[in-house]
């Protein structure tokens, strides 16, 4: 796995790549547990930014976060703002801490987020956002409307986020806030946001703040979860 604090992915450039590596890592066994649960926070945070921009229309971008260099958060999301006469202008980014509700898990919802994130021995930084990956359909949203009800008495008020597929077969998806308010529901098929926001969009971008400069740049086609850090 290949972490740098200059690249940012276009969140569906880092879909194909995390599907890429789980194939290609599973056909030489070297699939492990912790690598599968990398792929599946990109996978969610990916999925997540998406949601975002058939929320706004806003492009984001996604980095992965070196788990051995920060505790928290697992992955960032940074806005891309309309570039003035051409010139690239980067927005704000945001911290996301995910966690993923299993199919098997038979935890209710709300008790599952609040053991896992939103607990008083949690720390994060201001803004940061919660997001729960649910892999169940989401078959109307009753739950996430008793969930939202049951955080209520969370002291925080980091926002939250329930993220979930609507249809098993096609990637409908479907993302709500459930803290501090239960708001902010978009539906959306990750194929159709793709192709509208993100066909001309580069999939790597390299971005340098604060004077600090990538001294080797990846080449075209660079998959980071096939790439070590070292």
């Amino acid at each position: 796995m290949f972490y740098d604090n200059h690249l940012w992915y276009a969140p569906s450039y880092l879909l194909v790549c995390s599907e890429n590596a789980e194939k290609e890592l599973s056909s030489i066994g070297k699939l492990s547990g912790d690598i599968l649960k990398v792929l599946e926070e990109a996978r969610t945070a990916c999925l997540f930014a998406l949601g975002m921009t058939a929320n706004d229309r806003m492009v984001r971008y996604v980095q992965l976060v070196d788990p051995k260099v920060e505790s928290t958060p697992d992955a960032r999301i940074m806005n891309n703002v309309a570039p003035p006469k051409g010139r690239l202008k980067w927005g704000s980014y945001v911290d996301v801490e995910i966690v993923r509700y299993e199919s098997h898990s038979t935890e209710k919802l709300s008790d599952f987020i609040k053991r896992t994130k939103l607990n008083d021995k949690k720390v994060y930084q201001d803004g940061t956002v919660i997001l729960c990956g649910i892999d169940k359909t989401a078959d109307g949203l009753q739950l996430w409307k008793d969930t939202a009800d049951d955080l209520k008495d969370i002291q925080n008020n980091l926002n939250t986020f329930t993220l979930g597929r609507t249809d098993p077969k096609n990637w409908n998806m479907v993302f709500a806030r459930v803290h501090p308010e239960y708001d902010n529901i978009t539906a959306y098929n990750v194929h159709d946001v793709t192709s509208t926001y993100y066909h001309d969009v580069k999939g790597i971008q390299i971005v340098e703040m604060g004077g600090s400069k990538m001294n080797n740049p990846p080449n075209a086609g660079f998959n980071p979860f096939l790439v070590s850090t070292s």
